[in-house]
């Protein structure tokens, strides 16, 4: 298991530019948590890829957890820019997310996604995660119809600190803008997650992006992205 070879500096992630991965390169089957680009949280559900057409997407699978959580080596830690990923949930009380600026020693971040109530149904939120992995909702409004087998587009904007301005986009259009004068991350990790409250969801998701404007990203050891989930437990 990789995680298993933390105490080796096996990842040094320093990527000069944006970051995309839509799954295309993965066998059928596969956890992207075996590549060096993802990180997943070892106490939630995980996720595998599996063909859908002619495109491969991840879908989620939570056989003993109600959440499922990726941080993105890959795009390695970075302050200001964007954060997306599509989703295809179906299942009430299903929460799909992007998160940004996740903090490697508390483990604090910004959160932006939908969940969705009565499908097709769906509000959106800006949220803050605390140290112990509570959410604090920043915003919370109607979000767009989401029927299930159909495909949103959930992206987070951050930008500036002191105060941090975050946008909240669906399938391209505002759908909210907050700004956090009160917890102020700075740089940090991105990546994803998955939860639900009522029953398992089916739960596809593709293409995670992250685009850097303007700051570039910073080097870090694939032991110290580890360690993150470790420290929060």
């Amino acid at each position: 298991m990789k995680l298993g070879l933390c105490i080796l500096p096996l990842l040094a992630v320093l990527v000069r530019g944006d970051f995309l991965d839509d799954f295309e390169s993965y066998s059928p089957g596969q956890d992207p948590d075996t590549s060096f680009d993802w990180v997943r949280e070892p106490f939630g559900g995980h996720v595998l890829v599996t063909p859908q057409g002619d495109n491969q997407v991840v879908q989620a699978f939570f056989p003993d957890s109600a959440h499922i959580a990726y941080l993105c080596a890959g795009a390695g830690f970075w302050e200001n820019g964007s954060v997306s990923m599509d989703f295809s949930p179906a299942g009430n009380g299903s929460f799909v997310n992007v998160f940004s600026r996740m903090q490697i020693i508390t483990g604090e971040a910004y959160v932006g996604g939908v969940v969705m109530t009565l499908q097709p149904f769906t509000f959106s939120y800006i949220g803050y995660i605390s140290v112990t992995g509570d959410y604090e909702l920043l915003h919370y409004g109607y979000g767009p119809s989401v029927p299930p087998g159909a495909w949103v587009n959930v992206e987070l904007q951050t930008e500036g600190t002191g105060p941090v301005t975050l946008t909240l986009l669906t399938n391209g259009q505002q759908a909210a803008q907050v700004t956090d004068s009160q917890y102020n991350l700075g740089m940090g990790l991105s990546g994803f997650a998955l939860l639900y409250e009522i029953e398992a969801p089916t739960i596809f998701a593709d293409n995670f992006q992250v685009i850097l404007s303007p700051q570039s990203l910073t080097p870090a050891t694939f032991g110290a992205i580890k360690a993150l989930f470790m420290e929060i437990q």
